[in-house]
């Protein structure tokens, strides 16, 4: 028998970041930060956490880096203000990770992504419609976070 577990719902995305980067960089919710100052402290003991300018990206992320400049370099103000707003558009447990210049990001969400129902004929316009407002959904989260613009060169 064969036995099918989901471990995420939602969409995971790898997109080229058009930076080079050497060091992995994390952000993920930051449940501490509810806590206070006593959440504040606890995360500050991790000496990996780098604290960000922009204090409402500060307040809905953690971010874990091993080179404090790059962390910067990565998130620049405009990046913060771009998850900021992504995750008033879609949900507050973005995660995402910078990885040998690659952007791996992971928006949970309801429902069964790009499947199309088996009992509905494959010509169905409305399903077919439906799929591709879900790719468009993908789209939309690379013009959010700016991801097309080329202002850097890689080596």
């Amino acid at each position: 028998t064969t036995t099918y577990s989901t471990i995420f719902q939602g969409i995971f995305l790898v997109a080229d970041f058009h930076k080079e980067f050497h060091s992995p960089l994390t952000i993920k919710p930051d449940k501490l930060e509810g806590f206070g100052f006593l959440g504040r402290k606890l995360q500050g003991m991790d000496r990996r956490v780098e604290r960000m300018e922009n204090t409402i990206f500060e307040e809905l992320f953690v971010v874990r880096a091993t080179d404090p400049v790059e962390a910067r370099y990565i998130l620049t103000p405009t990046m913060q203000e771009n998850f900021v707003e992504l995750t008033r558009k879609w949900n507050p447990q973005i995660c995402a990770a910078f990885h040998e210049s690659l952007l791996y990001l992971a928006i949970p969400l309801k429902g069964n992504w790009f499947e199309g129902s088996l009992k509905t004929p494959v010509n169905d316009a409305a399903q077919f419609r439906g799929l591709v407002a879900q790719v468009g959904v993908c789209l939309q989260v690379v013009e959010d976070l700016d991801l097309n613009t080329r202002i850097w060169t890689k080596e």
